[in-house]
């Protein structure tokens, strides 16, 4: 029987309105930040239909289906979300903290 490895990998993708950019990126096959090597037909299938659908209501029902799948049988178990903790220094312009914890603000920022 082959030995199975359980690996804790913690990722530090920012939330986005859109469910395309984290799902698309990190569970589809080849995916930039698929991590995992995941690969199923299915869930590409659901990913690849849900980023060309217009129907609010038929995207998340895609989502949805997808979400499930992953539950089930996907390559992590999503266990914790974690906090954001900013400090700052009074010098720093520009920067603002986002409410989807992303720090692309930073761009933006000077000291």
């Amino acid at each position: 029987m082959a030995q199975q490895q359980l690996r804790h990998v913690r990722l530090l993708n920012a939330g986005q309105p859109d469910p395309d950019e984290y799902f698309y990126r990190t569970f589809r096959t080849g995916g930039s930040t698929n991590v995992f090597k995941y690969s199923d037909p299915e869930v590409d299938g659901l990913l690849d239909q849900a980023r060309t659908l217009q129907d609010q209501a038929a995207r998340k029902a895609a989502y949805d289906k997808v979400q499930q799948k992953l539950a089930c049988s996907g390559p992590a178990a999503h266990l914790t979300y974690g906090t954001l903790f900013s400090a700052m220094n009074s010098k720093l312009q520009g920067y603002e903290v986002m409410p989807n914890r992303s720090l692309r603000a930073l761009r933006n920022a000077s000291y």
